[in-house]
């Protein structure tokens, strides 16, 4: 396997899209694009960077290791146990489970599949995984999944003179209040495309 090909299978199996793995290691996601589509060699200083970043062993790119059971890259698997369906419904179930990296995930956090239409706005694709949190520090701008009985809206955050409004992101919907008794929610902390 050579370094490209490396490159591609260590950002999926962090769950991470080309922006979101360039942005955690200080480059482009164009640059990423280059590097995995072989125009450019990656260099040493890149793989530096990968490896602090992702407290990865730079040997991984000149060996054959097995991430997953590599105890210096510290995943933690994740159990997918709820669905939103192209209906919007929150369902509870058995759909997989993924690898992620224990620095970005808290005690408090799920991971959702996503099945629904495309939500541009947040860059959310039909068979991505939503990683959230059932923390309750919100903030201006967050964004939010809202659980109303079995139903779900994607909402930001917006505290305006002490209130939380909720903007939804589907045109012609109504923005509402935040009413932590009538409905759960959930904050997203990262999409994870694992097709890109």
């Amino acid at each position: 396997m050579d370094l490209k090909e490396r490159l591609i299978e260590l950002r999926k199996k962090l769950g991470l899209t080309r922006t979101e793995f360039a942005a955690r290691i200080g480059v482009s996601a164009a640059y990423i694009h280059i590097l995995e589509s072989g125009k450019q060699d990656i260099t040493l200083r890149v793989l530096e960077s990968i490896s602090r970043s992702f407290d990865i062993p730079i040997t991984y790119f000149f060996e054959d290791i097995n991430l997953i059971e590599d105890t210096k890259l510290n995943l933690k698997k994740l159990k997918v146990n709820y669905l939103i369906n192209k209906n919007n419904e929150l369902k509870y179930g058995d759909f997989g489970e993924l690898h992620l990296p224990k620095k970005i995930i808290s005690e408090k956090d799920f991971v959702i599949k996503y099945e629904g239409k495309s939500i541009d706005f947040y860059e959310i694709k039909n068979s991505n995984f939503i990683l959230v949190t059932i923390d309750k520090e919100l903030y201006n701008q967050d964004r939010l999944i809202i659980k109303l009985g079995n139903y779900v809206k994607f909402c930001t955050l917006c505290i305006k003179r002490g209130n939380y409004i909720l903007l939804p992101v589907e045109e012609n919907d109504f923005s509402f209040i935040l009413d932590e008794k009538k409905m759960d929610v959930f904050k997203i902390k990262k999409v994870i495309d694992l097709e890109n």
